[in-house]
């Protein structure tokens, strides 16, 4: 799948991750200086999940076993701030406990695997929030053992809340199109009032 700007189902995304988790990280937003979840609610959270599967993100019998309309929202949120804190750190120092703690949510929720057009695809044998915070959790190990854990950055805009994984090591924003394009056209501006 190709990583850029998506934009469908009234889901905008400066940047979309191969990572169902960093994907989770940026459903919180800031639009025109004020925080956006895009997961305020079980609908919403259920568009999302479809979102994903239609950007082959996630697949359909991974969402099948979730009853989205019993999520214990706090939990989902309380995980999500949990994992920005952790990719919010500077100097990276991606910390024993902070994986053993993604270990324990999937120790909640454990999972299985189903072999999808090659693919192993783990399911979560809970539904609900514990089910989809183990395939989250899952999903940010895969990122420690793949060495990509290293290279989350959050976006360089200072106003925006997206983060991305930095495959060269030369990005500086979620999106050039969006977010980059705003910085150099910002940095034009004062440069050409002085």
């Amino acid at each position: 799948m190709k990583e850029e700007t998506i934009i469908k189902q009234n889901f905008t995304f400066s940047y979309l991750s191969s990572y169902l988790g960093i994907n989770f990280l940026n459903t919180l937003q800031n639009h025109y200086g004020e925080s956006v979840d895009l997961i305020s609610n079980n609908e919403e959270i259920n568009n999302w999940l479809n979102f994903m599967i239609n950007n082959q993100v996630l697949n359909k019998e991974q969402k099948e076993i979730l009853d989205i309309d019993k999520f214990d929202l706090k939990k989902v949120y309380y995980f999500r701030d949990s994992c920005r804190q952790f990719f919010y750190q500077t100097g990276k120092d991606y910390s024993e406990e902070f994986l053993h703690t993604l270990s324990t949510k999937i120790k909640r929720a454990p999972l299985y695997f189903l072999i999808s057009n090659g693919t192993l695809v783990p399911i979560p044998t809970k539904s609900q929030e514990d089910g989809l915070i183990s395939l989250l959790a899952f999903d940010i190990l895969l990122m420690q053992e793949n060495m990509d854990i290293h290279k989350v950055k959050k976006c360089a805009n200072d106003e925006c809340l997206s983060f991305f994984v930095d495959k060269k090591g030369n990005k500086k924003w979620c999106s050039m199109e969006i977010c980059g394009n705003r910085s150099k056209v910002k940095k034009h501006y004062y440069k050409n009032i002085q």
